[in-house]
C-alpha cells in the first residue's frame, strides 16, 4: 500500500525524486509504474511478469 502513493503520482514522490534522470523519461517512469502495479496485484502465476515485459521489449 506503502507504494501506491509512488506509482499513482511518480512526479510527486520522493522515492522518484532521487531518480531524476529517470523521473525526465515519461515512458520509462511508465513502464516502472506498470510493473509495480502488477507485482502489487499478487498474480498467481510467476511468469506472467516476464511474459508481459518480454512482449513490451520486443515493441
Amino acid at each position: 500500500m506503502a507504494i501506491e502513493l509512488h506509482i499513482e503520482k511518480p512526479e510527486e514522490s520522493a522515492a522518484f525524486q532521487k531518480f531524476l534522470n529517470i523521473l525526465k523519461d515519461r515512458h520509462t517512469v511508465a513502464i516502472i509504474c506498470d510493473y509495480l502495479r502488477m507485482v502489487g496485484m499478487n498474480t498467481d502465476d510467476p511468469h506472467f511478469i516476464d511474459d508481459v515485459m518480454e512482449r513490451e521489449l520486443k515493441k
